[in-house]
């Protein structure tokens, strides 16, 4: 049995739960494979990125596609919460370039990249990861195989440091999952957090996945003093597991909570206790606010789709059309030419680049272009990948919780663009 590889129904409405037996690949297509979880914490992610693909193929598609021929899709499971998560992206991986596809898009993890970062290089399989942002992945050498679509959290640390400052708090407690990216953003937000004068009371670490019984955590925060401010880098459901521990704790005053963009999801606002997370700060990579490609992403989604976008799947869709570039420019339909063209295609290289949004009619004009310096402004802003494969063109969003007449809800109160 397959462990969740599949071609991609050309309908983009259709219900591939349904299909009993996955097609066979059409070897007159492109393919290209979309790593994502579709299971355990946070699977729905998955589905929603599979949307975001597909718009973004359909879109490709009716430009005529790349180089002659059009692009599929092929879609592998990860699980998070698994016993072994990284043995599955790794096999799933593997099938992935036992079919053909000439680049990934994903897996979604700092984990799981740095699980497999061995394995793209030595299948030279391109991997580009949406939503991985662990600062260890800068340090890979990786031969341009792994790349990804949101900027390490060097950047993120700082900000959220400079956040906290600015609010006026001074002393915080850090919670964060014993992950890569829980490890790593700890780090990078306590070392620009004391830099600026600030204390950290306490920092506690808790096993991936865990989304219960946070007393004995949230306990040894509080162990050498009540912190005006906790700051938790965990998952939705982790840090709805925290703030109800916190609820049953009952500090007064309350701390001040803060988190990271593994904590926004609606899946927080649906599980955390209201009187805790209300108020609630964090650091979102973001696309700067009124960007074209951003409006026309979420226009064209609207129209094929009939309903609103997530946001924080754009880098889903961007992925797709840096690889299309990226073959696009090299002439040919194959892995090399995704790894040797996708550096170019993301980024100004001259006086006079040739700037590509997206939509049908913008990758036109890249294919009118091939050849030139083409520089592709995604839906999820600019990318200028750099020698590691990190974007340097970076945006955060600082978000808010805040009570309404319908509940919950998100509210970006700030933008930071680092250049």
């Amino acid at each position: 049995m397959r462990l969740g590889v599949f071609a991609l129904l050309l309908a983009l409405g259709c219900d591939t739960s349904l299909s009993p037996e996955p097609p066979i690949p059409d070897p007159n297509r492109v393919h290209l494979g979309l790593l994502q979880a579709f299971g355990g914490p946070g699977g729905f992610d998955g589905f929603f990125a599979e949307k975001e693909a597909r718009l973004a193929l359909q879109e490709i598609n009716a430009a005529g596609g790349v180089n002659g021929q059009e692009l599929d899709l092929l879609l592998a499971a990860t699980e998070r919460g698994d016993p072994d998560p990284t043995a599955i992206t790794r096999a799933s991986a593997n099938e992935l370039a036992d079919l053909g596809v000439v680049a990934v898009a994903g897996p979604p993890t700092s984990s799981d990249v740095l699980g497999m970062a061995d394995l793209a290089v030595s299948r030279r399989l391109p991997i580009i990861s949406s939503f991985a942002t662990a600062a260890a992945i800068s340090e890979l050498n990786d031969d341009d195989f792994v790349w990804r679509m949101l900027p390490s959290d060097e950047f993120q640390g700082r900000v959220l440091a400079d956040r906290i400052h600015r609010d006026g708090i001074d002393t915080v407690s850090i919670l964060h999952t014993n992950t890569p990216y829980g490890v790593g953003l700890a780090r990078t937000l306590r070392a620009a957090f004391e830099q600026a004068g600030g204390r950290v009371l306490a920092q506690v670490s808790f096993p991936e996945a865990k989304t219960t019984d946070f007393g004995g955590e949230v306990a040894a925060a509080f162990a050498q003093g009540d912190p005006p401010a906790i700051v938790l880098i965990a998952s939705a459901f982790e840090t709805a597991g925290i703030s109800t521990a916190l609820l049953e704790r009952n500090p007064m005053p309350r701390p001040a909570l803060y988190g990271g963009d593994a904590s926004r999801d609606n899946a927080l606002l649906g599980n955390a206790p209201p009187e805790i997370i209300t108020g609630m700060r964090g650091t979102l990579p973001t696309a700067p606010r009124d960007n074209p490609s951003t409006l026309a992403h979420d226009m064209a989604y609207r129209s094929v789709l009939g309903e609103e976008p997530q946001r924080s799947l754009l880098p889903v869709y961007d992925t797709v059309y840096l690889i299309a570039l990226a073959l696009l420019q090299g002439g040919e339909n194959t892995h090399e030419a995704v790894r040797a063209h996708l550096r170019e295609v993301s980024r100004p290289d001259s006086s006079a680049p040739v700037s590509v949004g997206v939509g049908t009619e913008e990758f036109l004009k890249a294919a009118r272009n091939v050849g030139g310096d083409l520089d592709f402004e995604g839906a999820s802003g600019g990318i200028d990948f750099d020698a590691h494969g990190d974007v340097t063109r970076i945006t955060y969003e600082i978000w808010e919780v805040v009570s309404g007449p319908e509940g919950l809800a998100f509210v970006r109160i700030e933008e930071v663009t680092l250049r």
